[in-house]
């Protein structure tokens, strides 16, 4: 893992977004590795979607992750204020659908 106790500058949005995908994909198989399954903590919002969206392609066991919102408002999933929908949309798509969502209502 690389370190993290140094703050990083990225030139855009794009490469930012790999790096920080590519960090988690490395910690999710490192949990998989370690423990056979892995947990995916989600923040909701507009800023880590460019991440969820590149960490969907990570070439990862998806079948062994389990995901869930961390901060998820009060609303139906169908509601556009929907965390879990916006996981759903960003990051459980590709290779990553096979991950299971666990919703917090």
């Amino acid at each position: 893992m690389p370190d993290t106790s140094r703050i990083e500058a990225f030139p855009s949005t794009e490469a930012w977004a790999e790096a920080a995908a590519d960090r988690l994909a490395a910690a999710l198989g490192v949990a998989m590795a370690k423990r056979g399954r892995a947990l995916f903590a989600g923040a909701g919002g507009s800023t880590p979607s460019p991440i969820y969206r590149r960490l969907a392609q990570a070439d990862l066991d998806w079948s062994r992750v389990t995901v869930l919102p961390v901060d998820e408002r009060h609303v139906p999933e169908s509601s556009p204020d929907s965390n879990a929908a916006l996981l759903r949309r960003t990051l459980l798509t590709g290779p990553a659908a096979a991950a299971t969502l666990l919703p917090l209502h």
